[in-house]
């Protein structure tokens, strides 16, 4: 459970355990506290879903493979993607990782650092 406040306070969020939902709320099982605009809500714990499709399965492998590819590079070609990334100064500010990501998801696979940069 994570709690950044007291759970009466306006910004309480996180799991609550089975008993200690039922104790202090009267909730029947675990729970979740939420937060909706300015209002803590507690809701009863489901599991999500995960239809695993095949449009969902596809971009977990495009993902794996982003993620791949910069685990195999050279710390050089690393140090080049963080450079090009300071070098845009352009919103949002991203690590030279998520820019690499980026690229490469959008590219299909293969990111290039445009010339001159």
């Amino acid at each position: 459970m994570k709690v950044t406040s007291a759970f009466y306070s306006l910004r309480a969020w996180g799991s609550i355990a089975s008993e200690t939902a039922s104790r202090v709320f009267g909730v029947e099982g675990s729970g979740i506290l939420r937060r909706q605009g300015k209002m803590t809500l507690l809701e009863r714990y489901y599991t999500p879903t995960n239809p695993q499709t095949e449009l969902q399965q596809s971009h977990r492998a495009m993902y794996g493979a982003a993620i791949g590819s910069w685990r195999g590079m050279s710390e050089e070609e690393r140090e080049s993607w963080r450079y090009y990334q300071k070098r845009r100064r352009s919103r949002p500010v991203m690590s030279g990782y998520n820019l690499f990501v980026k690229m490469f998801l959008l590219s299909g696979g293969n990111p290039k650092i445009p010339p001159g940069q």
